[in-house]
């Protein structure tokens, strides 16, 4: 048994359609007869181009070739978008699906943070750097994957040089950052993977020095940060221990 992907072109170039089949006689039986309206509606009234690939050593590898073009190409006559696993398909890096038009967005200035921070009262952010190292039970932060919400908490609330800190902001909570920053990236490439608000008064309820208190239940989307890519020109940069009060 063969695998192959085709792709139906209208005479612009453009896809309008990509199917799978077990054998290259799958790509031409659309014309001669299709349960998907739209292409049987294309093939009637226009001159598509046919192309195809393969044969591919599986269906696996056939269904992946298929879902990714899908996704990418989003072809107008194919009745769902990918229906591969979601793996295969084109998204956005680094971000969840929801968050996509923040990456394209503008970075944000120096004057756009600090209009954060006036905002909510906070002398400053608490940044902290996110890689993809694994730290103990901490997961790594893989931006074609991201972790899940909880697994992102973990790995931003802890474990920081904040002991000095800490004391401080114990007798003064009026002097703590009020928004923590989970910053993945360098300078020039830095986006925001969340910005959650921290408890000011919560520095005396932690049992150690180096774990953030956090307001719950969580909203890693302060201001609407998340996803956010930071201009090269804020100049954040973070020491080896990956923590910074900014600006």
């Amino acid at each position: 048994m063969n695998h192959f992907v085709y792709i139906y072109r209208d005479k612009s170039g453009k896809a309008r359609y990509v199917g799978y089949g077990e054998n290259s006689a799958r790509a031409l039986s659309h014309r001669t007869g299709t349960h998907n309206d739209k292409l049987q509606q294309l093939l009637a009234n226009q001159d598509l181009n046919l192309e195809i690939a393969g044969p591919f050593d599986s269906r696996k590898t056939g269904i992946a070739v298929e879902t990714a073009l899908i996704s990418a190409l989003k072809p107008d006559a194919n009745s769902a978008l990918a229906p591969g696993p979601k793996k295969y398909r084109f998204r956005p890096l680094g971000v969840r699906d929801e968050f996509v038009s923040r990456i394209v967005a503008p970075p944000l200035s120096l004057q756009d943070l600090q209009k954060v921070l006036a905002k909510h009262k906070s002398p400053q952010f608490l940044c902290v750097k996110i890689t993809e190292e694994e730290l103990d039970e901490r997961r790594p932060y893989d931006p074609a994957n991201p972790p899940d919400d909880k697994s992102i908490v973990k790995r931003m609330v802890r474990y920081w040089p904040l002991a000095r800190k800490r004391k401080t902001w114990m007798e003064n909570p009026a002097q703590s950052p009020a928004i923590l920053l989970a910053i993945y990236g360098s300078p020039g490439a830095q986006f925001i993977v969340a910005a959650a608000a921290i408890d000011r008064n919560g520095w005396a309820k932690m049992y150690s020095d180096d774990e953030v208190p956090l307001i719950k239940p969580w909203n890693l989307d302060m201001s609407q940060l998340r996803g956010r890519h930071i201009a090269r020109e804020v100049g954040l940069r973070f020491n080896l221990d990956g923590v910074k009060l900014f600006p």
